[in-house]
């Protein structure tokens, strides 16, 4: 499964204001779609993931002729700065949009965006100005109290604050006519909080996408990809997707 063959992997160092953010860019070995896939993770969680588990999946799509670059936020991993802490009002806009640049200098013009809950916040948030942003997928999307409030602040109104603030960097995706794919666990308490508070407006949005957009539900908790099987599950969902949608054209 983790077979590098002749795939070329690199580390790549790029400038994000005063820091300066570590990254692993995994290369087709031949026939480049020129499309960027960025994998991002949860808060605080290095550019390997769980069980490695965007490794495994960039060297997965690098076959499938995809550039992946998985890359540790500032203040985390190899990266230099600091994180007093993570608020999803407040996404990490900028170490993103300077991974863009970072693949750019390889001659990658096109670019998928895949993030992990307070990743897939960040995803959202650039891709409603990002350039080249053709497509985006978003695990765990925080449209519930547990994970819309910041840890030990389970105040009254963040709930109200943060939602809105989601689904209207939601809603700005779908609108500009970006490929979007929203995958929840079955077991995961951001699925049942979706389910019960916010599914009627975000199938709302939804239904203005053009292409069409796709929620999957996988079986398990996809939250913190916690297992293999999950990890696998999502990993053969991310590729039939990307073949599928935004690399229609190109196989």
């Amino acid at each position: 499964m983790d077979q590098i063959g002749a795939i070329d992997e690199i580390p790549v160092l790029f400038e994000a204001e005063e820091d300066l953010l570590f990254g692993v860019l995994t290369r087709p070995p031949d026939s480049a779609r020129g499309i960027g896939v960025i994998l991002h993770q949860g808060a605080g969680i290095f550019h390997t993931n769980h069980n490695r588990t965007w490794v495994c999946l960039s060297r997965r799509l690098a076959r499938l002729g995809y550039h992946a670059l998985r890359y540790d936020y500032h203040g985390v991993g190899e990266s230099t700065g600091s994180v007093p802490g993570y608020d999803l009002l407040a996404p990490f806009t900028v170490d993103l949009r300077c991974a863009l640049r970072c693949l750019e200098e390889f001659g990658v013009n096109r670019f998928v965006v895949m993030g992990s809950c307070f990743g897939g916040r960040t995803a959202l948030a650039l891709a409603q100005d990002g350039p080249g942003i053709a497509g985006v997928i978003v695990l765990d999307l925080p449209l519930d109290e547990r994970t819309a409030s910041p840890p030990g602040a389970r105040r009254a109104g963040a709930l109200q604050t943060r939602v809105p603030a989601i689904l209207a960097d939601l809603e700005a995706v779908v609108l500009r006519g970006i490929h979007l794919l929203l995958v929840y666990g079955s077991e995961d308490e951001s699925y049942a909080g979706l389910r019960k508070e916010a599914f009627n407006d975000l199938e709302r949005i939804l239904r203005q996408a053009s292409p069409p957009s796709a929620i999957r539900v996988l079986d398990g908790r996809l939250h913190g990809l916690p297992d293999l099987k999950i990890q696998m599950a999502l990993a053969d969902l991310t590729v039939s997707w990307l073949s599928e949608s935004v690399g229609r054209g190109n196989d």
